[in-house]
């Protein structure tokens, strides 16, 4: 065949062209490449160094947007979603309690809604109080209110009672319609937030959740009993009225039966 090939000059000028061709456009495409990619690389280095410019002049112009406008903060962010009522998804890992939707991991990981009676005016500022004052594991001044949009409250806390220092997430949301708190608690690291891998013990999130509906609770029997107090008192004041009332009538019969006599 190679014969063939070397005896028929057309064929072996034709095969010559062809695999100039193709040297050709592989030429051609590796130097776009090549170009493309020197492109590229300067465009990324260019803007990482415009990105660094431009965060130490904001910084260093208002010190505070590192806070607002951090990678952590923006992560972590809540979105109209949430605000409107849904709360964040629970993650895989069993570090979390959400009212809204069962774990995987099992009902040791469910948590019920919070209750709120019709008698409590303000929930979301009688629900403030109790969290500035009772979560477990913490001081009181380790939770921070991080969001707070219509009926919907977030929390950040931070755990330093243990061998590191660890975050979580507290997010609640008023649900006006059922009277009830859809309360969600999450750890930001590790796996699980129990000390044993038995699922058969509550979690630090879990023990949290109940912690607050404990207190919710003495909240609540607390401004009922206050109702009922309430309630006593302006009864026995309409009673102390209408007897003050009664007496000055009986009063005013007698001097006008007076007037009528000597008349």
């Amino acid at each position: 065949t190679d014969e063939k090939i070397l005896k028929c000059p057309e064929i072996s000028a034709s095969s010559g062209k062809s695999k100039a061709g193709r040297a050709v456009v592989f030429a051609l495409a590796y130097s776009i490449s090549k170009t493309a990619a020197a492109v590229f690389l300067t465009l990324s280095v260019a803007s990482i160094l415009v990105g660094v410019c431009v965060k130490a002049i904001a910084l260093k112009w208002k010190p505070e947007l590192q806070a607002k406008y951090s990678f952590k903060t923006l992560l972590y962010a809540r979105t109209q979603q949430n605000f409107s009522g849904k709360l964040p998804a629970r993650p895989f890992t069993p570090n979390c309690v959400n009212s809204q939707k069962d774990s995987l991991w099992g009902a040791i990981y469910n948590v019920k809604p919070i209750a709120v009676s019709e008698k409590i005016t303000q929930p979301l500022i009688e629900l403030k109080k109790i969290l500035a004052t009772c979560v477990p594991d913490m001081p009181s001044n380790a939770l921070t209110l991080v969001e707070e949009q219509g009926s919907y409250l977030h929390y950040k806390g931070v755990v330093t009672g243990k061998p590191s220092e660890s975050e979580f997430d507290i997010d609640v949301f008023y649900n006006k319609n059922k009277k009830q708190f859809d309360i969600r608690s999450a750890s930001r690291s590790g796996f699980v937030d129990s000390e044993t891998l038995d699922f058969k013990e509550p979690g630090s999130n879990k023990k949290r959740v109940e912690a607050i509906r404990q207190e919710w609770m003495k909240r609540a029997i607390e401004v009922e009993g206050t109702t009922v107090q309430e309630k006593a008192q302006r009864r026995t004041q309409a009673a102390h009225q209408g007897a003050v009332r009664s007496q000055a009538e009986t009063g005013l019969r007698m001097l006008f039966s007076e007037d009528e006599s000597q008349a």
